[in-house]
């Protein structure tokens, strides 16, 4: 399908660049990539899709704590991740973009934590629900 698309790449296309960005972007994700955690199962339990899921890649980092509540009662909180709790840096004169990852127990209510910050040391934490 590559072959055909890169062969006679149009102008509304974009350019072979493009062409390949479309096709990479419309395969399925990698098994590796997925973490099969049950905390990240969208049947069991709600969380807030933009600073986290099951997909395991960089998210810019807020500050908000993470809330999950049971699908079967919503409007109960059953358990919160507080990523505020990486060690803030010296400030900088303009804001600095910050990503994290998380990477959940496959089984464990295990949690760790990757920030990245540009030009500044990686910080780990570590979240247990206890």
């Amino acid at each position: 399908m590559h072959a055909l698309y890169v062969s006679r790449p149009s102008a509304n296309a974009g350019g072979v660049l493009q062409v390949t960005r479309r096709v990479l972007a419309a395969m399925p994700a990698s098994a590796q990539s997925l973490s099969s955690s049950p905390y990240l199962d969208a049947n069991l339990f709600h969380f807030d899709e933009k600073l986290i899921s099951s997909l395991i890649r960089p998210r810019t980092f807020s500050d908000h704590p993470i809330k999950f509540a049971a699908r079967a009662n919503p409007e109960r909180l059953r358990f919160q991740l507080h990523p505020g709790s990486f060690q803030a840096g010296p400030m900088p004169t303009r804001p600095r973009k910050q990503h994290v990852t998380y990477h959940f127990h496959p089984v464990y209510p295990f949690v760790l934590g990757v920030l990245q910050t540009f030009v500044q040391p990686t910080q780990m934490i570590i979240m247990m629900r206890i």
